[in-house]
């Protein structure tokens, strides 16, 4: 049986975060974090006005990349997720794997 689970803010925020490091526009976050427009628009105001994201342009392209700040609100997550981990967990079942990967690359980034 499967069940659907409501993503709470810190998950969007989450993925929103992912997709915009290195650069992404509107669109790229909008289908990489799996939101409708409207929410989109909602989280890009709130997380770059709390700097979670910037914004620059690039040829009249809108760009959205991961601050510092979005980077260690990333790394705090992933820990937290970390902890919260129960046995089962661990057989990958939630599709989390890139959570992995994200925070290897987020680890070895502020260790420089």
């Amino acid at each position: 049986m499967l069940f659907w689970v409501k993503r709470g803010k810190f998950s969007i925020v989450a993925d929103m975060l992912e997709v915009a490091d290195g650069g992404a526009g509107k669109t790229q976050i909008m289908y990489g974090a799996n939101l409708n427009f409207r929410r989109l628009q909602k989280y890009l105001r709130f997380m770059l006005k709390i700097d979670l994201l910037d914004e620059t342009s690039n040829n009249g392209r809108k760009v959205y990349g991961t601050t510092r700040k979005g980077i260690t609100f990333l790394q705090h997550y992933y820990a937290i997720k970390e902890l919260l981990k129960t046995k089962d967990d661990n057989s990958h079942k939630n599709g989390s794997e890139g959570s992995y990967t994200i925070t290897k690359k987020l680890l070895l980034s502020s260790a420089k």
